[in-house]
């Protein structure tokens, strides 16, 4: 066990923690809880945010000083906590989203246009820049890229059947 921690930890939107529990507000102690053990009691956090992440409820980020910390890996459990501050991290968060995606398409010899151009919708709306109507339209035109994507990789892949098939049925005729 070691004594003090500085991590973070994910609320719900509504600001409550996992199973409805409202934390302390910001800059106060939550009450103890002995013996914490990892992911049945006790106050949990990562230390790197991005771990954090896979354990959020929600998009309320918080940056938390933990004590009596016993560690598990990209997540610990302690005997007590508080937040020493609390952000609504929605937009960070879908930022970080198109970033993702952006990063996948770059991978790509060519990416569909609907594609990047949905991504640079998302980014705008994330920031307020765009509409609901527009994200929408930009949502619909990126399903349709993929699924156009799907298609033709499936008719691809249904021609090289059928050719190895043909190939196969002929090597087997010649014989």
């Amino acid at each position: 066990m070691t004594n003090t921690v500085i991590a973070y930890h994910f609320l719900a939107s509504d600001g409550t923690a996992y199973g409805g529990y409202r934390p302390a507000p910001v800059g106060e102690w939550e009450p103890e809880i002995p013996d914490p053990v990892l992911c049945q009691r006790g106050y949990h956090g990562s230390v790197r945010v991005l771990d954090a992440l896979k354990y959020a409820t929600g998009p309320i980020l918080q940056r938390c000083e933990y004590r009596g910390v016993v560690h598990g890996g990209d997540q610990f459990v302690a005997v007590s906590r508080r937040a020493l501050c609390r952000a609504n991290a929605t937009a960070l968060l879908r930022i970080f989203a198109v970033r993702c995606a952006e990063e996948a398409l770059s991978r790509l010899a060519k990416p569909d246009p609907r594609s990047l151009a949905a991504c640079e919708v998302a980014s705008r709306h994330a920031l307020g820049q765009a509409t609901d109507r527009e994200l929408a339209a930009a949502r619909a035109a990126a399903w349709d890229a993929a699924g156009d994507a799907a298609w033709a990789s499936a008719e691809g892949a249904a021609w090289d059947a059928a050719v190895d098939s043909a190939w196969a049925a002929a090597g087997a005729a010649a014989l």
